[in-house]
């Protein structure tokens, strides 16, 4: 299956992933026969049995991915389960919507560049929901991805649910990224 997608996927990211694309005309073209948005992946493929080596290899690729733009200075306020793409059964590419790009000044972000409402989101950090600045740092995305691990791995977004995890590597990450502070909020490639 080739899948058209122009975004702000670079090259690196899918070396890095081990993603098979060809780039024609300047956009990327995926190549899989296995490729799904993240949400219609678990409702097909997800059990009721804790996922840990599926949700460890989903926080290791979004985690790379959200560094990575970071890198080049822009990030997401909040992600939802059809902005990311599961390709191959053990991928996660991240596909954010892209007027939720946003230029990173000082680790922090001005969400009056914002062109859609963020209120679509699934998880959208609280931070965001008593909005009381027009900037926000830039951890604000960790949330989501925290919120959309503990669905991975429980197939339930009860927080409650770490302690079966607790003292895991996955359990850390997660408590980081759904901290109710954003300055308590951070992520550490593992």
């Amino acid at each position: 299956m080739l899948l058209n997608y122009q975004n702000y996927i670079n090259e690196e990211i899918l070396g890095k992933l081990h993603i098979n694309y060809k780039k024609i005309n300047g956009v990327i073209k995926l190549i899989s026969n296995n490729i799904y948005y993240l949400y219609d992946y678990l409702e097909k493929y997800h059990n009721s049995c804790v996922q840990y080596n599926f949700g460890l290899k989903a926080a290791q690729d979004l985690i790379f991915q959200v560094k990575n733009y970071q890198d080049r200075y822009f990030t997401f306020i909040a992600f939802n389960f059809n902005e990311i793409l599961v390709v191959d059964g053990n991928k996660f590419l991240l596909i954010p919507k892209q007027t939720h790009k946003l230029e990173i000044m000082d680790y922090y972000v001005n969400v009056n560049e914002l062109k859609d409402p963020l209120f679509d989101h699934a998880f959208i950090p609280p931070e965001i929901r008593v909005l009381q600045s027009n900037f926000i740092k830039i951890s604000a995305n960790y949330y989501s991805i925290g919120y959309i691990l503990l669905n991975i791995i429980f197939n339930n977004i009860s927080p409650g649910n770490l302690e079966k995890i607790k003292y895991t590597s996955l359990y850390y990450c997660i408590k980081r990224c759904i901290h109710e502070n954003p300055n308590h909020r951070f992520l550490v490639l593992f």
